[in-house]
């Protein structure tokens, strides 16, 4: 029952990162090494 526990929190944690990275990716943030205000 441990392990099954484990497992679900593991798999928790991982679709809250996943959700994280896709509202970024929504918001149109830039990749850090992305410049910032180039020639417009």
């Amino acid at each position: 029952a441990l392990v099954k526990g484990m497992i679900l929190a593991a798999v928790a944690i991982m679709c809250v990162q996943a959700l994280i990275h896709l509202i970024q990716s929504i918001k149109g943030k830039p990749a850090p090494d992305a410049p910032e205000g180039g020639a417009d």
